[in-house]
C-alpha cells in the first residue's frame, strides 16, 4: 500500500503542477485585457491645418504641370541621346569648356540633376522645377533626300541600256 500512494503522489505532483500553471495565465491574461469601452464615433473627420502644395506632391511622384517644363536656361547644348530600353541611356552635352557623355541622375557642371533621357531632349532637374534641353538638328546635314539621290546616282554611273531610266 505504501508504493501505491507514492505512485498517486507522484502522478498528482506533475498534474497539479499544470493546473497551477494553467490558473496563472489565466490571471495574466485578465489583467493585460482591458475593460471593452465604447468610444465616441467622430461624427466628422478633422480638417488638416495646412493645405497640401499640389505642384511640390507632383513633381516627388515625377509628374510635371499642365504647361510643360520650361526650356532649360543651363549654359549647355544638348548634342546626342543614346536611349536604351535599361538605364543605360546616354546623353552627349556640351559646354563652354567640354563634352561629355552624361547618365540619368548625374549632376551637371551648372549644378542642375540630369533626370530624364529621351530621343529628342533631355529633362534637367534645376531649382525645384523641371526644365528641357532639346535637341538641335545639325544645320548641314550630311544625308540628302533619297529622290535627290536617286537623280544624281543614275547621271554619276555608267548602266547598261536595258537598266537605264526612260528619258521621255
Amino acid at each position: 500500500m505504501k508504493t501505491a500512494g507514492w505512485r498517486v503522489l507522484v502522478l498528482m505532483l506533475p498534474l497539479g503542477y499544470g493546473l497551477m500553471l494553467a490558473w496563472q495565465e489565466w490571471q495574466f491574461r485578465q489583467a493585460r485585457m482591458p475593460a471593452a469601452q465604447a468610444l465616441p464615433v467622430p461624427s466628422a473627420m478633422p480638417q488638416p491645418t495646412v493645405a497640401l502644395d499640389t505642384l511640390a506632391v507632383a513633381s516627388v511622384l515625377g509628374l510635371s504641370a499642365q504647361g510643360g517644363a520650361l526650356s532649360s536656361a543651363e549654359p549647355l547644348t544638348l548634342r546626342a541621346t543614346v536611349v536604351a530600353s535599361d538605364s543605360e541611356s546616354r546623353a552627349l552635352l556640351a559646354g563652354p569648356d567640354s563634352e561629355r557623355f552624361y547618365r540619368a541622375g548625374e549632376r551637371l557642371p551648372g549644378g542642375s540633376l540630369l533626370r530624364r533621357i529621351e530621343p529628342a531632349q533631355v529633362v534637367l532637374w534645376r531649382q525645384g522645377r523641371e526644365e528641357l534641353l532639346r535637341l538641335h538638328p545639325a544645320s548641314g546635314g550630311f544625308l540628302q533626300p533619297a529622290h535627290a539621290q536617286r537623280k544624281a546616282t543614275a547621271a554619276l554611273h555608267l548602266r547598261p541600256m536595258v537598266e537605264q531610266p526612260r528619258s521621255e
